[in-house]
């Protein structure tokens, strides 16, 4: 993109400094939202920036938690992230859009990928988001890769650790979760998912493998069913989502220096960037 967007180079040498681009650990940011009137804080997980748009953050979450669905769902609200980076002593007060990127079959759901987002490519918006899903999938861990195949947040726990009573399946509005698969219990039970390195994409935009082995799963109860893994893999993947931040301003402190720096950067929806040096 050839605007010139000021923040961007404080935000990439802050993640630097801070370790967060080489950090395998989910890094995880306070997203906060009104629904209705009501504050709401939810927690997203950084993944990176967006190479072709220096306005545009991705961050992912679950399809099934429905209270983060439903404050995210509309494209058209206005939310902040509040950024604290502990080694340089910064913070990072993000306000903008976001915009879902689910699986091709829940598009029903959520919408298709953002089309107003400058990828810079001939791709279809279609296509290079759900290879940026497939592509960040991958390269997670694979602990944070086995919580898709978890229980919804914030229902009651019956059990973190299966109750040998089968399989869960439950779709409502907000949110899909991880179909029934005979004999296994699901809960808990998975604490590593290894990604399926060789795929396809389905018709129903789930990935299947191409590949003649399967990937390793380390589970409680020792089984290793192809069918189940392919099953399991699929399901968290559809469960798996990009939340696209586009930010129209941002209020950045640094802390590290005394007295403390403040810049506020505004804009136009994202364009004729401006900033103001402020006392903090």
């Amino acid at each position: 993109m050839s605007e010139n967007v000021p923040w961007s180079e404080y935000l990439q040498k802050s993640l630097h400094y801070n370790s967060i681009n080489s950090n395998k650990e989910p890094v995880r940011i306070m997203l906060s939202s009104v629904k209705n009137g009501v504050p709401k804080v939810q927690q997203i997980v950084y993944q990176n920036l967006l190479s072709a748009d220096q306005r545009v953050l991705i961050f992912s979450g679950a399809t099934r938690n429905a209270d983060l669905m439903s404050v995210v769902k509309s494209s058209n609200s206005t939310h902040v992230i509040y950024w604290d980076m502990p080694k340089t002593k910064e913070t990072y007060i993000l306000t903008g859009r976001i915009y879902i990127v689910a699986a091709p079959a829940l598009s029903y759901r959520f919408g298709t990928p953002p089309r107003r987002i400058n990828i810079q490519t001939d791709k279809s918006a279609e296509e290079f988001w759900e290879d940026e899903r497939i592509r960040i999938w991958q390269k997670i861990s694979s602990e944070y890769r086995a919580s898709f195949t978890w229980p919804e947040p914030g229902i009651p726990s019956v059990s973190q650790l299966g109750n040998g009573e089968g399989s869960w399946s439950v779709y409502d509005s907000n949110t899909i979760k991880v179909p029934a698969v005979s004999n296994i219990d699901i809960g808990y039970k998975y604490k590593t998912l290894d990604a399926i390195k060789e795929t396809s994409l389905h018709k129903s935009g789930s990935i299947v493998s191409s590949a003649t082995s399967s990937p390793s799963i380390k589970s409680f109860g020792g089984r290793n069913n192809n069918s189940e893994i392919e099953t399991i893999h699929n399901s968290a993947l559809d469960n798996f989502c990009l939340l696209i931040f586009k930010v129209t301003d941002v209020d950045y402190t640094q802390r590290g220096i005394f007295p403390p720096s403040r810049i506020i950067f505004s804009s136009k929806n994202g364009n004729d960037w401006k900033y103001e040096n402020v006392n903090a």
